[in-house]
């Protein structure tokens, strides 16, 4: 996980807080894991009309389904800075300041509905993110995409009380030694308070979880 420029932003006193599977780029695979793949050629189908006759000459006849070709070692690097912006002290964000497409920290969907330490919204972000990722794809609150209730709160109980006790079913097909690396920094960073929240600062000088070669 691409911890590190992450936490660039936050030295340069910049806050992303729209940190989600579209605004990261993965390594990409090495030739060896390529050449593994394209041993076997994609899923092809005939394209047929409603009538069942064959699309005429002059459009395509055929149509392969498109492959997930993985990705490799490497770091997860952040693309998309257009809502990032620089917080100031003591400063008070509403929640319409925050993107919707993910579901949003808790502090977002209760009380004033806004948040003061919005270095911490980013750290709540990157925790689904790793959990996403960790996964293959997944996302720990579905029934809160795009939630703006404070109904989502109680979603967000319920599933980390799930992790927390080992209950999580997809963390439970991970190996052992992966889910017990990453399950607390996950937890860790999708506290509900958000002043118990780890940030991500502090991630990045975490040598554990930035030197530990993992695998999936």
């Amino acid at each position: 996980m691409e911890v590190s420029d992450g936490s660039r932003l936050q030295d340069h006193k910049l806050s992303s807080i729209d940190l989600h599977p579209g605004n990261v780029a993965f390594a990409q695979p090495g030739p060896a894991h390529i050449n593994n793949f394209l041993i076997e050629p994609p899923p092809e189908h005939e394209i047929r009309r409603k009538d069942e006759l064959p699309t005429p000459a002059h459009l395509p006849q055929r149509v392969c389904e498109p492959q997930d070709v993985g990705f490799g070692p490497g770091v997860v690097k952040i693309l998309d800075f257009g809502h990032s912006f620089r917080p100031v002290n003591g400063a008070v964000y509403p929640a319409t300041v925050f993107p919707s497409g993910t579901p949003r920290p808790p502090e977002l969907l209760s009380g004033q509905k806004a948040a003061t330490l919005p270095f911490k919204a980013d750290s709540w972000y990157l925790g689904q993110l790793i959990y996403f990722i960790l996964t293959h794809g997944w996302c720990l609150f579905p029934s809160s995409i795009g939630s703006d209730s404070e109904d989502a709160l109680e979603e967000y109980k319920d599933c980390l009380t799930k992790l927390h006790n080992g209950q999580d079913n997809l963390m439970n097909q991970l190996p052992l030694s992966v889910k017990e690396h990453f399950t607390p920094y996950v937890l860790a960073l999708l506290e509900i308070q958000p002043q118990m929240r780890l940030s991500i600062s502090d991630l990045r000088w975490d040598k554990l979880f930035m030197e530990t070669a993992i695998t999936l």
